[in-house]
């Protein structure tokens, strides 16, 4: 990770001083303001359920009941809203954070053996929105182009996405998500293997992903944990 950034902080410096500040991205994914509606639909199974009174989220929670991960589980279907903000500590920009929308399906199998150890066959798909103010666009002294975010994004976020300037100064970018792996956490990589630990109603992969989950009969459901976004549905499993 920390290679690659170095990387990409080689093209920005390039991309800044050498297209003279130009704001515009390449890539095919649209913009657009609030998150867009998952299909699909709110999955209705066992151990699935809003667990905030008011109204009703599109995406509901999972009522997280806990029990054995064990076997061998399809996806039967999923609905997932990420909101909230998005972490940038690790990548060196002047704000701590940039605000994020989206939603993403999740299809393929997961699986898990009694010593410990999964695979993940799951493919994640989707659409993100990331908000970057003017403050963000700032790299030891260097102004950014929106085009360079672009190129952070294929790095921290593994796609590619369309940024464009915006009125406020600041960037909009926008991404088609494809991630093999992860099962709704996305990341610049994610693991097919690896190992999990359960403690209460968590389900923890690799120490560095953690699900609120239920498995009850031969349903499981879970709601990713975001790292710092938030990540609102479940997606359901069947054995």
């Amino acid at each position: 990770m920390k290679q690659r950034f170095a990387i990409w902080l080689g093209v920005v410096a390039w991309m800044s001083v050498g297209c003279g500040g130009r704001a515009t991205g390449q890539g095919a994914a649209g913009h657009g303001g609030g998150s867009p509606s998952s299909p699909g639909g709110s999955p209705g199974k066992e151990g699935v359920g809003g667990d905030a009174p008011g109204a009703e989220a599109s995406c509901p929670d999972v009522k997280a009941c806990g029990g054995s991960v064990v076997g061998a589980w399809s996806v039967a279907s999923s609905c997932l809203e990420v909101t909230g903000s998005l972490d940038l500590q690790a990548v060196g920009l002047s704000c701590p954070s940039a605000g994020i929308t989206g939603s993403y399906q999740v299809t393929g199998t997961w699986s898990a053996d009694s010593s410990g150890g999964y695979v993940d066959d799951t493919m994640t798909t989707g659409t993100e929105q990331i908000q970057f103010p003017s403050a963000c666009l700032d790299l030891s002294g260097v102004r950014i182009a929106c085009d360079a975010l672009a190129s952070l994004l294929a790095v921290f976020r593994g796609y590619t996405a369309d940024c464009r300037a915006t009125a406020d100064g600041g960037c909009s970018c926008a991404g088609d998500v494809r991630q093999a792996g992860g099962a709704g956490h996305v990341r610049d990589t994610a693991p097919l293997f690896g190992r999990y630990t359960t403690s209460g109603n968590e389900l923890t992969l690799d120490s560095n992903a953690t699900e609120r989950y239920c498995v009850a009969a031969d349903t499981m459901t879970w709601t990713p944990r975001g790292a710092s976004e938030v990540i609102q549905g479940t997606i359901v499993f069947q054995r």
